[in-house]
C-alpha cells in the first residue's frame, strides 16, 4: 500500500486529488475514518463519522492503525480502514500511523517535505483559522522529528508533485508484478 504523509498544509489532498487522474495506474485512494469537523460543505478527504461510530469500527476491526490530536480542548480521532491495506491503495495519514501500518503490510510511503513559512501561508491561505494553525505548527513538530518514507518530495509545483508520485507508484506497482 501506499501512504502519503506530510505537515498540515503540504498538499497531501491536492496530490490525492491529483493521483486520481492517473487511472491507468489502477491506484485506488482511500479514504481515512476522522471524527474532526469538515472543514468545508463537500470535503470529501474523510469519512467523517461521530466519536461513537468511531469507536464501534476500531472495537468492530475496521480500523488497521489509529492516532489522535487535541484541538481547541477536543479530542480528533483518525483511523486508516482494514479495507485499504492492499497493494494498490494510497491513503494519507501521520507518521506514527505509518509506522502502525508497517506491522501489518508493506508500505511505501510518500512524504511531502515542505518549509514551515510555505504550510503557514497555504494553510492561511485556504482559510484556516491563525490559532488552528499556530496549533498544527507545533503538533507537526512532534509528528515529523523521527520519519521514514520510501519517496520524500521538496517544494515543488502540485502537478510535478502528483507526477513525481505517479512515476514513484508505477514503479513499484510494476516491480510487484
Amino acid at each position: 500500500m501506499f501512504v502519503v504523509f506530510g505537515k498540515s498544509g503540504s498538499g497531501k489532498t491536492t496530490l490525492m486529488n491529483r493521483l486520481q487522474e492517473f487511472s491507468d495506474l489502477g491506484i485506488v485512494v482511500g479514504r481515512e475514518y476522522t471524527t474532526r469537523p469538515a472543514r468545508y460543505a463537500d470535503d470529501d478527504a474523510y469519512h467523517f463519522v461521530s466519536n461513537e461510530e468511531y469507536q464501534h469500527l476500531r472495537l468492530g476491526g475496521k480500523v488497521s492503525a489509529h492516532f489522535e490530536r487535541v484541538v481547541d480542548g477536543d479530542i480528533w480521532k483518525y483511523g486508516v480502514p482494514v479495507d485499504a491495506l492492499k497493494p494498490n491503495y494510497v491513503v494519507v495519514t501521520n507518521p506514527s500511523a505509518c509506522e502502525q501500518l508497517r506491522t501489518v503490510t508493506d508500505v511505501n510511503a510518500i512524504y511531502l517535505d515542505i518549509d514551515t513559512m510555505d504550510l503557514f501561508n497555504r494553510s492561511l491561505k485556504r482559510g484556516d483559522r491563525l490559532g488552528d494553525v499556530c496549533q498544527r505548527c507545533s503538533d507537526d513538530k512532534n509528528d515529523f522529528d523521527r520519519i521514514s518514507a520510501e519517496l520524500v518530495i521538496t517544494a515543488m509545483p502540485p502537478e510535478d508533485v502528483a507526477r513525481k508520485a505517479a512515476d514513484f507508484v508505477k514503479e513499484v506497482l510494476c516491480r510487484e508484478k
